[in-house]
């Protein structure tokens, strides 16, 4: 919440010139972002899970192509990297392939 609050970055000790020439200007979009994504959605897929809901592995796809775009993004446009960086992008790989492997499991994906 802190980049919604507060998009300079200043809260959090993020440089305003690590995104003021990118597309966004301000921190308020990737901010907006991390908290609907990678907060709330993160939280809605653990509920689908406790619930067994058949639309689980689905969401956790989708949020595994979010976190890995959003890194790549990143990576992208951002003139420093960090650890947490490639930390955050081997688990979106990993949700991805978990996620992959959960609709092949149940039948909801036949690829192979």
């Amino acid at each position: 919440m802190s980049l919604t609050s507060d998009p300079s970055g200043a809260g959090i000790g993020l440089p305003n010139s690590w995104i003021a020439n990118s597309i966004f200007g301000l921190y308020l979009v990737p901010g907006l972002y991390l908290l609907l994504m990678n907060g709330l959605g993160m939280i809605a897929l653990i509920v689908l899970i406790l619930a067994r809901h058949w639309s689980a592995p689905w969401w956790m796809g989708t949020l595994a192509v979010g976190l890995i775009t959003w890194i790549l993004v990143q990576l992208a446009i951002m003139p420093e990297t960090s650890w947490l960086q490639w930390f955050f992008l081997f688990s979106g790989v990993v949700l991805g392939f978990v996620a992959l492997f959960w609709l092949r499991r149940t039948g909801q994906l036949k690829l192979w």
